[in-house]
């Protein structure tokens, strides 16, 4: 069950009442996660698994489809072990594959990057109140130097927390707009809406086929150079692709009328507990958005 918290007079989080269970725990040989609580324990390593130094876990459990949680991670009721359920035939250190037969829905939490703090704090001389929506693109780099990689790219807003801005305006609602991995680049934009969206689910499916393109093909161009110089290609290839493609989009009257604010930026993460903060300026208006990983 989701529900909304009120943790001062202008920030609202949204926090999970979830059912849990106990009672799993490391190994201490194959370093892996089992149920502690029944016997006949497989160990990959060999023998049953191992507890000893290990602290009582516990697993949420059938969750509703929820922001920063994977879901489909199973029990076997062979090897005693929790292994991901949505990828065929899993093999178990028992013997064949994994059974999962009378296991619950384990969900895990991922690490979020996360929109927390949108302000608004110069308003030009736009008249009225103002909604505006996230474009996020996520590349993995190999870390050898190869193509293989994957992406994400997400739209986030305006909902109920980024709209009928005005001057002078804060929200510090969090919001997740990608899963975090160290090794991924990403590029945000910030696309303020004039009526409605104009990046709908068509479209939004439209942006994902075309930035996978221009991803793989800059990956390619790319192979054998040194992380950082790949790095810079990547970022290039992707906003240009990111701004053209919102270009068309938005000055196109039969495709769209809303307005981008700027360029699309790399985000660069902290590896601390700071926040990152990058400003969107368009012609009417200037934001300023606060990010973190959480």
């Amino acid at each position: 069950m989701v529900i909304k918290a009120t943790l001062n007079a202008t920030h609202t989080r949204e926090m999970i009442v979830m059912p849990q269970q106990h009672d799993w725990r490391w190994c201490r040989k194959c370093q892996g996660l089992f149920f502690g609580g029944r016997p006949g324990s497989r160990c990959p390593a060999g023998g049953a698994h191992e507890r000893a130094g290990s602290s009582n876990y516990s697993l949420a459990f059938d969750l509703p489809a929820t922001n920063g949680w994977q879901s489909d991670w199973r029990w076997c009721n062979k090897c005693q072990g929790l292994f991901f359920g949505g990828r065929p035939d899993p093999s178990c250190p028992a013997g064949g594959v994994h059974e999962r037969a009378g296991s619950s829905n384990y969900s895990l939490r991922q690490a979020s990057v996360i929109v927390d703090r949108m302000a608004l704090p110069n308003s030009g001389d736009e008249w009225g109140s103002e909604d505006v929506y996230m474009l996020t693109f996520r590349g993995s780099v190999p870390a050898d130097g190869g193509v293989n990689s994957e992406t994400q790219f997400t739209v986030r807003g305006p909902g109920a927390y980024w709209n009928n801005f005005t001057n002078g305006d804060v929200r510090n609602r969090d919001i997740a707009i990608a899963a975090y991995e160290p090794d991924s680049l990403y590029i945000v934009s910030l696309i303020e809406e004039d009526g409605e969206r104009d990046v709908t689910e068509e479209i939004e499916s439209a942006y994902r086929t075309g930035l996978d393109v221009v991803w793989t093909a800059a990956l390619a161009r790319t192979v054998g150079q040194s992380i950082n110089d790949r790095i810079e290609v990547l970022a290039s290839a992707v906003i240009e692709a990111l701004h053209g493609t919102s270009g068309i989009l938005t000055n196109i009257p039969v495709l769209g009328d809303d307005d981008q604010l700027g360029r699309p930026q790399r985000l660069v993460l902290p590896t601390n507990s700071l926040q990152a903060v990058l400003d969107f300026k368009g012609e009417g208006a200037r934001y300023r958005a606060t990010f973190k990983v959480e």
